[in-house]
C-alpha cells in the first residue's frame, strides 16, 4: 500500500503539541535569550489576555558553550556550503551578521541547530556526541523562545533545522511530531497567512520589519512545507500542513533574495499558491533554470500531497469508482503538466550548480508516478504467473527511469546522489526490485538493487544512521518469504512497517 492509516502505526500523532501563545510581552519578566519567569500551566486559547501561569522557570543559562570562535565561524562556513542548499531558509548575510555578536547569539536556538547539524554528518564519536549535546541545547533554547513569544522567525528557522537533524539521525517520527509543533507556532505567529486578503489579529502583532524579512518568512513556511510531504509521504500519516489555508506566495529564487541587500517587492512578480491543480501546474515561470526548477520543486511536493491524500481517503472512505476515477485522471494530468513545464531536455543541458536540484527534481516526480499508480486494490488477488497490474509496469517503469538517472549523474557529480532526500526513493526503488529479483532471478535485478545499495552506503559516509535505516527497511524485504514479496506488486503491505518508522 502507498499508505497507511495512522491507527495502524500504533502512533498518536498530534496536530498541534505547542502552548497557545499570549502574544503580549513584559519586558519585566522575559530576557533576551527567550526566558521567561513565569511558564503556562495549561492549554488556553492563544488570545486570552487572562492568562494562568505557574512558577515553573525556564533556565536561562547553558550547560555547554559554542565552539571556540575560529572554529565557529568555520563550522558555519561548512553549514552554508554543503547543508543550507538543502533547505534554503536563511538570509545568510543577516545570520553572519549575527555571528559578530557570538556572546549574545549564544542564546539563539538557531546557531546551536546549525552546529548540531554539522556535527551530524559527521561519524566520529567526539562529533556525535558534540552534536547530541548542540541538539539539547537548541530545543532547550527554543522552548524558552516559544513561551516568551520572542524571535518568531528565528524561532521557526530552529526548529527547521531541529526537525533536519532528527530526520537525517533517523528519528522519522520525532521529526515529524517536531515539525508539528513547528507548523502549529507559525500558525499562532500568523505566518500560514502572509499573503491573505483577510489575516489573523496575529499578523497585526509579528509583523515584519522590512521586505526582505517577509520574504524570509514565505521561505520558512515553504520549508516546512516541503519537509512535512517529504517525511510523511509514505506513512500514511496526515499531512501536518493542511494547505486549504496555507495563503503563502512561492517565495523568489535564493539567488536573488541572497544577493539583495534590499527588496522592492513591489517590483518582483508575484506566484500565488493555489490548490487547483490546473493552474498550479499549467504555471511556467518565464526566469532562470534555477528559478523554474525550484518552482517545479515547490510544485512536485505539493502534488506528492495530493497524491498521498488521495490514497489516504479512498483507502477509509466508501467513494464510489468514478469519483476515484476522476481524482486520479486529475492527478495524472496534474503529473504529465509538470513533465512538460521541465526547463530542460536531459540531465545534460543542466547548469553544474543547478544539478543538485534537478535531480531532486527528477526524483520527487518519479517517487509521485510510483505511489501514484502503484494504487490499493479494491480486492486483494493475486495476478497470474506472467502478468502484471497496469499500475505495477508504470511503477516499475519509473524505477527504471530512475537507474538511468543514476547512473547518468554519477559521471557528472555523486554529490546530487547523496541528497538525504532521496532516501525513500532508493527504498522504493528497492522494493521493486527485490519484487522483480524474486520472480525471474535474473542477475540484472541483482546488480541494480546493488546499486541502490552501493548508494545508501555512500550515502552512509555522510548520514549514517539515516542510510543505514535505509538499508535495514531493503533488507527486510529481501528477508521475505516468496509469498509476503509477490503479495507487494499488488499493493499488499506497508510501505513503511512501524518498526522502521520509529
Amino acid at each position: 500500500l502507498p499508505v497507511v492509516h495512522a491507527d495502524n502505526l500504533g502512533l498518536d500523532y498530534p496536530q498541534g503539541a505547542v502552548p497557545p501563545l499570549d502574544y503580549s510581552i513584559d519586558n519585566d519578566q522575559t530576557t533576551w535569550d527567550g526566558s521567561d519567569k513565569y511558564a503556562m500551566s495549561q492549554w488556553m486559547d492563544p488570545f486570552e489576555s487572562d492568562v494562568q501561569t505557574t512558577s515553573h522557570t525556564v533556565s536561562s543559562e547553558a550547560s555547554i558553550s559554542l565552539p571556540p570562535e575560529p572554529e565557529l565561524i568555520e563550522m558555519v562556513n561548512i553549514f552554508f556550503d554543503n547543508y543550507f542548499p538543502l533547505l534554503p531558509c536563511i538570509s545568510q548575510k543577516r545570520f553572519r551578521d549575527r555571528i559578530d555578536f557570538a556572546d549574545q547569539y549564544s542564546r539563539s536556538p538557531l546557531i546551536w541547530a546549525v552546529c548540531a547539524v554539522v556535527c551530524a554528518a559527521r561519524s566520529d564519536i567526539k562529533s556525535q556526541a558534540s552534536q547530541s549535546l548542540y541538539l539539547g541545547e537548541a530545543k532547550r533554547l527554543l522552548d524558552g523562545d516559544v513561551i516568551a513569544k520572542i524571535q518568531p522567525l528565528e524561532s521557526l528557522q530552529a526548529a527547521i533545522w531541529i526537525a533536519f537533524c532528527l530526520f537525517v539521525s533517523a528519528k522519522f517520527s520525532e521529526a515529524s511530531t517536531h515539525l508539528g509543533d513547528a507548523y502549529r507556532c507559525a500558525c499562532y505567529y500568523g505566518f500560514h497567512q502572509i499573503d491573505a486578503q483577510r489575516k489573523t489579529c496575529s499578523n497585526n502583532i509579528f509583523t515584519p520589519k522590512d521586505a526582505m524579512e517577509e520574504e524570509e518568512r514565505r521561505k520558512v513556511m515553504w520549508t516546512l512545507y516541503l519537509m512535512d510531504r517529504q517525511a510523511n509521504c509514505l506513512t500514511g500519516i496526515p499531512m501536518i500542513i493542511d494547505d486549504r489555508f496555507f495563503v503563502v506566495n512561492f517565495p523568489i529564487d535564493d539567488e536573488t533574495f541572497q544577493g539583495a541587500d534590499e527588496l522592492d517587492l513591489a517590483k518582483i512578480l508575484k506566484d500565488p499558491f493555489t490548490r487547483d491543480l490546473k493552474a498550479l501546474t499549467a504555471h511556467r515561470p518565464r526566469s532562470s533554470i534555477s528559478a523554474t526548477i525550484m518552482r517545479l520543486i515547490y510544485t512536485s511536493t505539493v502534488l506528492l500531497g495530493h497524491i498521498t491524500d488521495y490514497h489516504n481517503t479512498n483507502v477509509h472512505l466508501n467513494t464510489t469508482s468514478e469519483a476515484n476515477a476522476a481524482g486520479f485522471r486529475e492527478l495524472e494530468n496534474a503529473l504529465t503538466r509538470s513533465w512538460l513545464s521541465m526547463p530542460v531536455a536531459t540531465i545534460y543541458e543542466v547548469p553544474a550548480r543547478d544539478l543538485d536540484r534537478f535531480v531532486l527534481l527528477m526524483f520527487n516526480l518519479h517517487k509521485c508516478s510510483i505511489l501514484l499508480h502503484h494504487s490499493v486494490p479494491t480486492e486483494v488477488s493475486h495476478p497470474a504467473a506472467g502478468s502484471d497490474p497496469p499500475g505495477f509496469l508504470r511503477c516499475w517503469s519509473s524505477v527504471q527511469t530512475l537507474l538511468r538517472i543514476i547512473n547518468q549523474t554519477a559521471p557528472l557529480s555523486i554529490a546530487p546522489l547523496l541528497n538525504p532526500f532521496l532516501g525513500a526513493t532508493y527504498f522504493l526503488c528497492g522494493r521493486f526490485l527485490t519484487i522483480r529479483l524474486v520472480e525471474t532471478q535474473l542477475a540484472c535485478h541483482r546488480s541494480d538493487l546493488d546499486l541502490i545499495l552501493m548508494l545508501l552506503e555512500r550515502m552512509g559516509e555522510k548520514w549514517p544512521s539515516l542510510a543505514e535505516k535505509w538499508k535495514r527497511i531493503i533488507e527486510l524485504d529481501l528477508a521475505k518469504d516468496k509469498g509476503d514479496v509477490l503479495a507487494m506488486k499488488v499493493g499488499v503491505g506497508n510501505y513503511m512497517e512501524p518498526t522502521c518508522y520509529a
